[in-house]
């Protein structure tokens, strides 16, 4: 049942609308990126770190915030969509046919993680075939030093590129989760919409890097660019970002069995 329920989940989630939507953001998000800064760099990887990596600590400007911002909240939308018919409609039939609350919540964590693998990647080879029309290429030599502070960082560029896309793929899931989460304690789709909106837009309000309540914030720890890999003058480890993004997961799961183990399903 779990199988199935994954693919109608899947079915559901991934439908003509939402990757049309995913697409037209990529566009969007991808080509003005690209052109901003085609100018300062015409490396390949600089242009897909850059667009990847997020708002740096010191970011002021709104629309660089929103290209890390947008591509999240269109992403939540579809995510609460989802989840809006399910509490509507099929929770109560899917959950007796699995005979376990337990497995029926393992049932969505394995379509979050997979819908967000399709959502990324659809993202990043959209982005990918935008930073080849506008002229970017590998051998290009690299200038990621103008937009972060890491000395460093020209030393190992591919394995940074494929910890930042971890990074966004983890974050991703954390991100259906909490979504989950509000949604099952506000039912109403909205309410539990926006408050996930705010709570990753905490960013671009908490700037100051010697703010230690920012790293209490989801947001914060799913940015690669707010991490000392990036920027040598922040204290944040990439791996306690890691650890806090597969902490929380597993709180949320936690938490979730907790509480629907008493839920009524009359």
């Amino acid at each position: 049942m779990s199988k199935k329920l994954i693919k109608w989940d899947l079915i559901s989630l991934f439908n003509i609308r939402m990757i049309i939507c995913t697409i037209c953001m990529s566009i969007l998000v991808s080509s003005y990126l690209g052109i901003k800064i085609k100018l300062k760099t015409s490396n390949l990887l600089d242009y897909l770190t850059v667009l990847f990596a997020g708002p740096s600590i010191n970011e002021n400007v709104l629309l660089n915030f929103l290209v890390w911002f947008f591509p999240l909240i269109i992403f939540t939308y579809w995510i609460f969509n989802f989840l809006y018919c399910e509490w509507d409609i099929h929770y109560k039939y899917t959950i007796l046919r699995c005979n376990s609350v337990s497995k029926w919540i393992l049932s969505k964590v394995c379509t979050f993680v997979i819908y967000s693998f399709l959502y990324l990647s659809i993202f990043y080879i959209v982005s990918f075939i935008i930073g080849i029309i506008l002229g970017y290429n590998f051998s290009a030599d690299s200038n990621l030093k103008y937009f972060y502070m890491n000395a460093s960082i020209d030393t190992n560029m591919y394995i940074i590129h494929l910890l930042n896309m971890l990074m966004i793929l983890l974050s991703l899931i954390l991100i259906a989760l909490i979504s989950f989460f509000f949604s099952y304690i506000l039912k109403k789709n909205i309410y539990g919409y926006l408050v996930v909106c705010l709570i990753y837009a905490e960013p671009y309000f908490l700037k100051d890097s010697s703010n230690k309540i920012r790293l209490l914030f989801p947001a914060e720890n799913s940015i690669f660019a707010r991490h000392s890999v990036l920027d040598y003058y922040l204290s944040k480890d990439l791996w306690t970002g890691y650890l806090y993004i597969l902490l929380s997961m597993l709180i949320i799961v936690y938490i979730l069995n907790v509480f629907m183990k008493n839920f009524d399903l009359d």
